[in-house]
């Protein structure tokens, strides 16, 4: 199993997260700032000019230095997201979440069933299928390792008024959010989807 996703452990921890977005492919970057114990480093893979085989480096080195891989994917079709958990990605934040509809697509890709849908491969976003004795119990640690946020980005909508703006964990906490861009400034918000929030499939 990899190891576990800082961000989640900080979250239960009832502390802050810190990390850095990388907008541009660069494990020297992570290597250099690996030293300053960052939790997590946040891939911009809509944005930026990432290349599958760089996101395993960039995946490679992050965890040498035991920092969670968070993702922005672009687009949130299953295949799209399925590629980047299988470089190693411990977190996927969603582009363009308008609908309710959306944001069920969004967790079908990310989680394992029965949260989800996705497909196990023999690669090193699951271990390469070694050692691994109880598929089951595989699944479930990595869906409780696995962070699936979204992102409105619009002119007019806000965080409260979104359909998931308020979701919750599997064991009924309330999962906040991921932060927050004033709409009125640049007409986006972050917030969590978790499996278990109840308008999501059991």
């Amino acid at each position: 199993m990899k190891q576990p996703n800082r961000v989640k452990a900080a979250r239960r921890a009832g502390r802050k997260a810190y990390g850095y977005n990388l907008s541009f492919p660069s494990p020297w970057v992570i290597d250099i700032l690996g030293k300053l114990d960052f939790d997590f480093v946040f891939i911009d893979g809509e944005h930026g000019p990432f290349g599958l085989d760089q996101l395993e480096d960039l995946c490679r080195t992050a965890e040498r230095h035991n920092l969670t891989t968070i993702a922005r994917v672009p687009d949130i079709g299953s295949s799209t997201i399925l590629r980047y958990l299988d470089r190693g990605i411990m977190g996927i934040l969603g582009p363009h979440i308008a609908t309710e509809a959306d944001a069920r697509q969004l967790v079908r890709a990310c989680y394992f069933g029965p949260l989800g849908e996705r497909s196990f491969g023999a690669n090193r976003g699951t271990d390469y299928n070694a050692g691994i004795a109880d598929k089951a119990a595989y699944y479930r640690e990595a869906n409780e390792q696995m962070l699936v946020s979204g992102s409105r980005q619009d002119n007019a909508g806000n965080h409260k008024s979104h359909p998931t703006g308020r979701a919750h964990d599997a064991t009924g906490r309330d999962a906040g959010g991921v932060g927050q861009r004033h709409a009125a400034r640049c007409g986006s918000s972050y917030f969590i989807i978790v499996a278990g929030w109840p308008k999501l499939p059991p």
